[in-house]
């Protein structure tokens, strides 16, 4: 009976995500980068869904984002120095017009996921990373080591 359920091999994964979520976010955030190359569509492992999302990286990235700005209001902490920077005002308009074209598509939920996806990618892998990288130099380093480790497994496989 066990052997036909996907859901008990999810258990170690989901705790190990929960233990570094509360002791370690920093582990959790160059677990996520490492695994990014190495994601796979949820309908590969689960045909037939009616949704699709990257696992293990999407629900990473949610839980991630939840934590960043969970901290970031009891904190009221933001990257002041960010607001005039080129690349955010661009990622600003970009996230303004994702959601601009919500109301006329002929798709809302799909433009909506859409959004959310961009959203959530853009918040940890940008806003999160800039954040560690302004902390410490030396995550900047960890940060490549991670994403070449994973990409260097999909090369190796590939």
């Amino acid at each position: 009976m066990y052997k036909e359920s996907w859901l008990l091999s999810v258990i170690p994964f989901v705790f190990l995500v929960g233990f570094w979520l509360l002791f370690s976010p920093q582990k959790l955030f160059f677990t996520l980068v490492f695994l990014a190359p190495l994601s796979i569509a949820l309908r590969r492992i689960v045909p037939g869904l009616d949704f699709d999302f990257w696992f293990p990286t999407e629900p990473i990235l949610v839980i991630l984002l939840g934590l960043l700005i969970v901290r970031s209001i009891q904190e009221r902490f933001f990257a002041k120095e960010l607001r005039n920077h080129p690349v955010f005002i661009a990622i600003l308009f970009f996230l303004g017009w994702l959601i601009i074209a919500i109301v006329p598509s002929e798709l809302p939920v799909v433009s909506i996921k859409y959004f959310l996806v961009r959203f959530w990618f853009i918040g940890i892998f940008f806003y999160l990373s800039y954040i560690m990288f302004m902390r410490d130099k030396k995550n900047i380093k960890k940060y490549l080591w991670a994403y070449i480790s994973g990409m260097f497994i999909v090369a190796v496989f590939s």
